[in-house]
């Protein structure tokens, strides 16, 4: 277990890829995890275009858990962009390999490059044309003396270069510092209701101890890991289903959510909440949750 653990090495964190390797592959194809998607009704994660075609099928449930997800599906599947970052960093070279067959995919079947590839084509024709230049100009350069044999001039390296397999270009190309995605993620602390102490301290005073029992059970745990961070998207009854799953709540018992003091309805999503409810843009938004009066109710 010892040889196991995470170590740093070099200023790199080194540890095991087994015990994470589950979290990180597709369970309809078995490997790791593409373009990630996650259903938002159980959090099981899958590849998109796996998951899409399993939908394209007519399938109308979870691959994994088979919970139902209604007559539209792709409504409660969001892209998992946490979880795509989390594979990239751990398998860096993956991303790397997708850029490259895709790139070739295009130019095998004569399909128009993406904007994307078509930059980098033109950037590669530039180099190319540029090194023949130089190589012309420095045609006769092959008879110098011996000071320039231990090392190649910039023309023959940069030809080395342009010579090398598409792979290898591109990787070169891909190096090169892209501008970063604006996310439509956002991050929610989630914090047990408090609510006015005092007050509910007199009022359990005052309460018979078949209340204090209630009061008692009304009570929830906070989250081992309170902040998360999650797609904008989100609705607040999908979030409700991850508390539940969180605090293992009997399904019969039912949550309420609020922000600022205000209960949020479930059809609302976590952006509309925070440009609405949450009266602080530069912080976190803080959600609190607590068993509802329904609840209490029917227990």
């Amino acid at each position: 277990m010892f040889l196991d653990a995470p170590r740093i090495v070099k200023g790199e964190v080194e540890f095991p890829l087994g015990p994470v390797q589950k979290h990180l592959t597709c369970k309809l194809c078995n490997g790791y995890l593409r373009c990630a998607l996650t259903i938002s009704e159980c959090l099981h994660s899958f590849c998109k275009s796996c998951l899409f075609c399993a939908y394209n099928r007519g399938v109308t449930a979870c691959p994994t858990c088979e919970v139902n997800l209604g007559p539209d599906p792709y409504s409660v599947t969001i892209y998992d962009r946490t979880l795509q970052e989390l594979v990239d960093k751990v398998l860096p070279e993956l991303q790397e390999i997708d850029n490259v067959e895709e790139r070739l995919y295009y130019e095998r079947n004569g399909i128009k490059p993406k904007i994307e590839f078509e930059k980098e084509l033109e950037r590669e024709k530039k180099q190319a044309l540029h090194s023949e230049i130089v190589d012309e100009c420095d045609g006769g350069d092959s008879e110098q003396g011996p000071e320039d044999d231990d090392s190649e001039s910039p023309s023959k390296q940069a030809k080395n270069s342009d010579d090398s397999s598409p792979r290898q270009s591109f990787r070169q190309i891909s190096s090169s510092p892209k501008k970063p995605v604006p996310p439509d993620e956002l991050n929610v602390e989630l914090q047990p209701h408090q609510g006015n102490e005092r007050k509910s301290e007199k009022r359990r005073s005052r309460n018979s101890s078949g209340n204090n029992n209630n009061n008692g059970k009304s009570k929830l745990p906070p989250l081992q890991n309170s902040i998360i961070r999650t797609s904008g998207r989100l609705k607040i009854n999908q979030l409700k289903k991850f508390l539940m799953s969180q605090l293992k709540l009997d399904p019969s018992q039912l949550l309420e959510l609020q922000c600022n003091g205000d209960t949020i309805g479930d059809e609302l999503s976590l952006t509309f909440v925070q440009r609405t409810r949450w009266l602080k843009p530069d912080e976190d938004m803080i959600l609190s949750y607590r068993l509802s009066r329904c609840s209490k109710v029917h227990h």
